[in-house]
């Protein structure tokens, strides 16, 4: 951990810095030939620098690693309000995945915008529709893209009633949910703006608007490499549900 705080830039860190720097020095400007992310992640990195009193890369990371604390703490949150009494254990396996574990001490965008959705589902959760979506809508200003879990959270919020009335309970659901339209319209406002979801348009090549299955297949091979016994419990649950549901084949 400690090695992490010092050395060189690492990957996009480069980038990420430099914009951090940038914000901290009072210029304004923006890295758009080389951000592909609005710049959220890059001005709250700079103004908690600039409350400290660093602007190393070190201390730059540092925050991030307190960013990854908060993000924790949602997990936490959540994972006590729906299965209690396992939050401890999952907690430190969260702290501990590997492909999230790295991204705790480097200057990227992904662990506050992990942080503001689980924290937007803990708020929905608690009816808090309000303060669910304005943490969305901080996640579309770090990492445009996510966007997606907006509609996660509202067709998870929305479920149980929409599986008791179905089509009638739209009407019900569309004044309390409305405030989810918030993050969504900034998203489309920001598309059209800029003419690209990514915010540089020599980047945007690189990042289409494609369904990939790269990430999937990573996480269920992780998942066979990291959890080879839960895997085996899965699959004979699995055939066993085949069995007596052949449409699942």
């Amino acid at each position: 951990m400690a090695l992490s705080f010092a050395g060189a830039t690492r990957g996009d860190e480069v980038y990420h810095y430099a914009q951090i720097q940038l914000f901290l020095h009072g210029e304004w400007r923006v890295l758009d030939q080389y951000l592909t992310t609005i710049p959220g992640y890059h001005a709250v990195v700079a103004l908690t620098l600039r409350v400290v009193g660093l602007e190393s890369l070190g201390a730059a990371r540092a925050v991030n690693a307190a960013i990854g604390l908060v993000a924790a703490a949602g997990f936490l949150a959540l994972r006590r309000r729906l299965w209690p009494g396992t939050e401890s254990l999952a907690t430190a396996q969260f702290l501990a995945l590997p492909i999230l574990a790295p991204l705790f001490f480097l200057v990227y965008t992904d662990v506050l915008a992990l942080a503001l959705i689980l924290w937007a589902v803990v708020a929905m959760l608690a009816d808090r529709h309000w303060w669910s979506a304005l943490a969305l809508l901080g996640v579309v200003l770090v990492r445009q893209n996510d966007v997606i879990w907006a509609g996660f959270v509202v067709a998870v919020a929305a479920w149980p009633l929409f599986r008791e009335r179905g089509v009638a309970a739209l009407r019900e659901l569309l004044l309390p949910f409305s405030p989810y339209a918030i993050p969504m319209c900034a998203f489309v406002a920001f598309w059209a703006w800029n003419g690209s979801i990514s915010l540089s348009h020599g980047q945007a090549a690189l990042h289409p608007l494609t369904l990939r299955l790269g990430n999937p297949f990573f996480i269920l091979l992780l998942a066979g490499v990291l959890f080879p016994l839960q895997i085996l419990a899965g699959l004979r649950d699995c055939a066993a549900q085949m069995r007596a549901q052949p449409w699942l084949l």
